[in-house]
C-alpha cells in the first residue's frame, strides 16, 4: 500500500489498503480501514460509482465483480451490495464520512465472502469505478 493516501487516484482503493484477503477459515473478508482520500459527496464525490472487485489471478474481463454505491441515508453514508449468485462474492461495502465536510477522511467496512464456502480466492484487487454499474457501456 501507498505510504500517504493522497499518492493514489481518489478510487484506488487496494493501492492504499492492500489487496482483499480471506480473513477467516471460511475465507470471508471482515476488515476496516480509514481512507482520507475517498469522500462520500463533493466534487470529488464516489457516491454512485461502482465498486469493482477483481480476480488478481485472471485477465478475464468477466471475472470482475460490481455493485453501485448508493447512500440510504444523507451522503456521510453509502454501501455497495454483493449479492453471491454463483462464484461471486456474498457481503457488503460500507464508506461513512463526517457529514458537511469532504475533507474528512472517509471509513471504509468490508464484509465479503464466496456463497462456496470451500472455495479459496485471495488477493483481490479493489477500487472504486468512475461509473455506476452498466452505465459505461
Amino acid at each position: 500500500p501507498a505510504s500517504t493516501h493522497d499518492q493514489c487516484p481518489i478510487g484506488s482503493v487496494s493501492a492504499r489498503h492492500g489487496n482483499l484477503t480471506a480473513a477467516d477459515a471460511a475465507g470471508a473478508v471482515h476488515a476496516v480501514w480509514v481512507d482520507y482520500n475517498l469522500p462520500l459527496y463533493g466534487a470529488a464525490s464516489v457516491g454512485g460509482r461502482s465498486v469493482v472487485l477483481l480476480r488478481q489471478d485472471s485477465a478475464a474481463a468477466d471475472d470482475a465483480r460490481c455493485a453501485t454505491l448508493v447512500s440510504p441515508e444523507p451522503p456521510a453514508l453509502a454501501v455497495a451490495s454483493f449479492l453471491g449468485w454463483d462464484t461471486q462474492p456474498l457481503g457488503t461495502v460500507w464508506f461513512a464520512q463526517a457529514q458537511g465536510n469532504a475533507a474528512a477522511p472517509t471509513t471504509v467496512f468490508a464484509q465479503l465472502a464466496l456463497r462456496d464456502s470451500s472455495a479459496v480466492s485471495l488477493l483481490h484487487t479493489w477500487h472504486v469505478h468512475v461509473s455506476p454499474v452498466g452505465a459505461d457501456q
